[in-house]
């Protein structure tokens, strides 16, 4: 199951560009790690599921998460059908509706933080930055599923959080890389790095196309790669 990402008007404009982009960049990763286990075979079976954008992500801003998490329901099932022993969601605002959605439906669901959480400790990270939407900085899914491991996640103050949305919504979302946004990512970075963060993760697909280990103050911890990761190894498993 593929969730996406939360402009529904630049998906209007761009029919398509959104889904081609995310499934491109989560299944890139897969790729790239398969190729080192000569299980290239074992990516041919994956099945994947597309919600009409606006359809579906235009009912989060009117605070409609029961629609949202029924169709979230509604592709997973429909991957089910299609033989998936698994799914994924590979976007981390859909993750605030997932302990509700998994009462919905029987195949199991990768979680997006479990998977980060499990790298995050074998590093021996401590406090984590959360750098994401809006939506998934206002939410607790991380805090409570990393509090499990014994990491503390927090998340900017609220001038940073406008920044960061601002950036995604004019910028990200469209493609467009501008180094001005860059640094004021990096400035935020800097700032949580100073409250303690050890790491900061990159919660949002769009993120690393400004940020990276290339230029973060602290190390980042790329969720999409990561879920992309827990999938490969479960698909090899």
């Amino acid at each position: 199951m593929n969730g996406r990402g939360d402009d529904p008007d630049e998906k209007n404009r761009h029919p398509g560009r959104f889904e081609r982009g995310i499934d491109r960049y989560f299944l890139q990763h897969a790729d790239a790690d398969v190729r080192g286990t000569g299980g290239r075979d074992q990516l041919s079976g994956n099945r994947d599921f597309q919600r009409p954008f606006r359809r579906f992500c235009g009912v989060v801003p009117d605070g409609d998460w029961e629609a949202y998490t029924n169709g979230l329901a509604e592709g997973i099932r429909a991957l089910e059908r299609a033989g998936a022993d698994f799914a994924v969601i590979a976007s981390n605002t859909p993750h605030i509706v997932y302990d509700e959605l998994v009462k919905r439906v029987s195949l199991p669901v990768i979680h997006i933080a479990e998977a980060l959480a499990a790298e995050a400790q074998e590093k021996g990270f401590k406090k984590l930055a959360l750098l994401g939407t809006m939506a998934t900085m206002n939410a607790d899914f991380y805090q409570r599923v990393l509090a499990r491991y014994g990491i503390e996640c927090f998340v900017p103050g609220d001038k940073q959080k406008g920044i960061i949305q601002a950036v995604l919504d004019a910028e990200l979302y469209k493609g467009i890389i501008n180094e001005a946004s860059r640094t004021q990512y990096i400035e935020i970075i800097s700032e949580m790095k100073e409250a303690g963060a050890d790491a900061v993760i990159l919660g949002c697909t769009e993120i690393p196309m400004l940020i990276s280990d290339a230029n973060s103050p602290s190390p980042t911890l790329d969720s999409s790669l990561l879920l992309a990761r827990a999938a490969l190894d479960r698909s090899l498993a």
